[in-house]
């Protein structure tokens, strides 16, 4: 479920905590499931010539593949290489370029998954414009990169996509994975537009929800390598066989993404824990002032918290958001 406006903020909280802490996913919800019939109904010879094009643009882009799927948060925060934020950061931009238009390929060839596909496409691109630094918000994106990079084991079934139980499976998932998606996206939105003032202030709230996308996304993935890897092994199971837990732990992937925290939040993190706490640090204007500083906003810009205003008002301000937690 995608946050909304500010003034519904509070009730949408509410609401969230009372579902997405749960380490397993709530319940899948209902969608409507694109007919895969169409599949099957395609002309032979053009069917052979889309996979020729996207063998082609597969063995191109192999290596580059290869290494996003590579990509895991779990195994990155646990590395050297979670230190390596700006290599990650591009390393992100440039393969899901590559990771798009291979699908885009797929999208022709099965149907179904042109939903989650154009879900995946409308969030690059706005992060293509965005260039957000936070590693927390590109840890979940990762993720979500992780789990399309499972879609290319689709290859490996060029004859199974014909038959119509895999086709109804895939377009099933599909359609639960695009929701789920376009809801991150919403949840991504509203956290990177926000001030690290904001973020920090409600850090627990934030990172949560975050790690509950991980925890989306990393589940999704597991589901669709068992589903693609019982027809590779010629193993049709039924869907309750199929669909196993993996149950990440929300509470574990916070501890992960605080190891993402910025240079600037570790900083203020500091300042507050030796200055008393956040509610004296925004009740004395001179340490709010100084902790504004810290965190690199500014007070007279925007309209978020702490600023567009004096330090007066904006100190109340942020009581009353620290209040509403």
């Amino acid at each position: 479920m995608p946050l909304l406006s500010s003034k519904r903020e509070k009730k949408e909280k509410e609401k969230l905590r009372a579902s997405e802490l749960d380490p397993g996913l709530a319940p899948l919800p209902a969608v409507s499931i694109p007919d895969p019939t169409g599949l099957t109904q395609a002309d032979p010879a053009h069917w052979d010539q889309l996979w020729d094009s996207f063998d082609r643009y597969y063995t191109a882009n192999e290596k580059e593949i290869m290494e996003a799927a590579k990509l895991d948060v779990l195994e990155i925060a646990g590395s050297k290489r979670s230190m390596q934020k700006d290599a990650l950061v591009t390393s992100f931009l440039e393969h899901s370029k590559t990771i798009l238009n291979g699908l885009q390929f797929l999208s022709e060839l099965h149907p179904a998954v042109s939903v989650v596909v154009g879900a995946f496409g409308a969030l690059i691109k706005i992060e293509l414009i965005r260039r957000d630094n936070s590693m927390k918000a590109m840890s979940v994106k990762i993720q979500m990169q992780n789990l399309m990079c499972a879609l290319f084991q689709l290859r490996l079934l060029r004859t199974e996509l014909h038959d119509y139980m895999l086709s109804q499976r895939v377009a099933h998932m599909m359609s639960i994975v695009a929701e789920e998606i376009k809801a991150c996206g919403s949840d991504l939105s509203y956290y990177q537009d926000k001030k690290l003032m904001s973020r920090m202030l409600h850090a627990k709230f934030f990172e949560e929800r975050l790690a509950f996308h991980i925890a989306t996304f990393a589940e999704r993935r597991s589901e669709l390598n068992l589903l693609f890897t019982s027809y590779t092994a010629g193993r049709v199971q039924e869907t309750n066989e199929i669909t196993t837990r993996i149950e990440y732990k929300v509470d574990n992937l916070v501890k992960i993404l605080e190891r993402f925290d910025s240079s600037r939040e570790r900083e203020a993190t500091k300042f507050i824990e030796h200055n008393g706490g956040i509610e004296r640090c925004i009740s004395d204007k001179t340490l709010f002032v100084e902790l504004m500083g810290k965190t690199g906003d500014t007070i007279n810009e925007g309209n978020d918290a702490g600023q567009g205003q004096d330090a007066d008002e904006a100190i109340t301000n942020l009581m009353k958001q620290l209040q509403r937690d």
